[in-house]
């Protein structure tokens, strides 16, 4: 199957950065419209020099036909020895979704629980104690919550130099029938940021920015060492390089569940993204109207309208996130929360153990 093509259209004509909205084209009639990179004054956060990568540089969806292997194949690459270097805070949602993916590609996971509260620390430690996987994992433990920046400084020192490194998030769903074409490409430019579909909706609805690459999921061929450290541009934690830095993103492998959250991170981060959010700051918003703002942030604004995804990406997500913790999208807005919140809640009082009468896939 060819490569999807790319175009980049002109702001603000909104309704034309997604994927079609008619329910979900077959791949086949799949296009991406990647969105014009704008900055927002010296704020901006997307500035195309440091968080977005301009039109053409982005990577394929490549053949998405191979999607839709059996949980749990192996997907390792023989002869390359792969690390994955996450920060975790408060992630317990994305963790129960993500984190198998991620165990099915690596050799070696190591994560860094920057102070979490929600049960995320404990989780890890039981998942390494089961051992149902092959994959090794380390867990270090911040002593309280110390940002993005820190905990990825602190991987730094635990990253092995003579793997395949990937620094990841908590919220990657990681899609390992696509690995070894990532990989593939990897190998020849020796560092890629990770392509990836945005997930803000639910698991049948994204927004306009679709495939895309950020510096925080990085990925580096063994003994390239042109990453030298983690820093703070413009509030975001992003690469700093010896040189050499990547002009283009891989082939999609993963999926970003930024939007996959119940608590006012959601809020906050629409709040960052868009100055000039109704709102105002969060922190003088009563707490039972944040999750009402983190939904207006997803649903209203005009850069975050929810449009359906392809349908192979739909049936994959189904087939990948336990039914007690999917959201779905009702008119403009989102329901699930709450059942959601109960089911992570009882998840965590049991030990981590599967639960009866739920269709889970913990």
């Amino acid at each position: 199957m060819a490569d999807s093509t790319f175009k980049q259209d002109s702001y603000p004509e909104a309704s034309k950065y997604c994927a079609h909205a008619d329910g979900g084209p077959e791949v086949s009639e799949l296009e991406c419209h990647m969105k014009e990179v704008r900055p927002f004054g010296e704020e901006a956060i997307y500035a195309a020099s440091v968080f977005d990568y301009p039109a053409g540089t982005v990577g394929s969806y490549g053949d998405l036909s191979v999607m839709g292997a059996a949980p749990g194949t192996n997907f390792r690459i023989p002869g390359v020895r792969t690390q994955f270097l996450i920060p975790v805070w408060n992630d317990l949602l994305s963790l129960v979704i993500c984190l198998p993916s991620v165990l099915a590609i690596a050799d070696h996971v190591v994560l860094c629980d920057d102070g979490s509260t929600d049960g995320s620390f404990e989780y890890i430690e039981s998942l390494a104690r089961e051992g149902s996987h092959e994959a090794e994992i380390t867990l270090v433990r911040a002593p309280e919550h110390q940002g993005w920046t820190q905990a990825r400084r602190v991987l730094t020192e635990h990253q092995d130099p003579n793997a395949l490194r990937v620094w990841a998030d908590a919220d990657d769903l990681f899609v390992p029938e696509l690995w070894p074409r990532f990989v593939q490409e990897l190998r020849e430019a020796g560092c890629l940021p990770v392509g990836f579909h945005e997930v803000w909706g639910d698991s049948a609805h994204t927004t306009h920015w679709g495939l895309r690459g950020d510096p925080c999921h990085i990925a580096l061929w063994p003994g390239d060492t042109r990453l030298t450290e983690w820093s703070k541009v413009t509030g975001f934690t992003t690469p700093v390089y010896r040189e050499g830095k990547p002009e283009k993103v891989g082939p999609m492998c993963a999926f970003h569940m930024n939007g996959y959250k119940t608590d006012g991170r959601l809020a906050y981060k629409g709040i960052r993204l868009e100055r000039f959010n109704h709102s105002g700051e969060l922190d003088v918003l009563a707490d039972s109207e944040v999750q009402d703002e983190a939904e207006r942030v997803l649903f209203e604004n005009f850069r975050h309208r929810p449009v359906a995804m392809p349908k192979v990406f739909t049936r994959y997500l189904n087939s990948r996130i336990p039914e007690p913790l999917k959201f779905s999208v009702v008119g403009r807005s989102r329901s699930g929360n709450q059942k959601v919140e109960r089911t992570l809640r009882r998840f965590r009082d049991s030990g981590f153990r599967r639960m009866e009468n739920e269709q889970t896939a913990f």
